[in-house]
C-alpha cells in the first residue's frame, strides 16, 4: 500500500524528493494529512506550508505548477 491514498499524490511526493536530491537539498516531506488532490491539482504540504504543487493532466502524467504572482 502506498503513503497516500491517491497514486498521483504519490507520485507528486517521489518527484518532489528526486527534485531535492538531484539539487543536493534535503526537503520536508510532504505530510499524509495535509496534502493531497483535489480535482486536478495535487498539492503538496507540510505543518501547513506549501511545499508543491503540481498539475494531474489528462494523460496522467504530472507537471509541476508555479505559485500564483502576488
Amino acid at each position: 500500500m502506498s503513503y497516500f491514498d491517491d497514486d498521483a499524490t504519490d507520485r507528486a511526493a517521489a518527484a518532489y524528493a528526486r527534485k531535492g536530491e538531484r539539487s543536493g537539498l534535503t526537503l520536508d516531506q510532504p505530510s499524509r494529512s495535509d496534502s493531497g488532490r483535489e480535482g486536478d491539482t495535487v498539492t503538496l504540504r507540510s505543518g501547513g506550508r506549501l511545499l508543491a504543487r503540481f498539475r494531474v493532466r489528462p494523460d496522467g502524467t504530472l507537471r509541476r505548477s508555479r505559485p500564483a504572482k502576488a
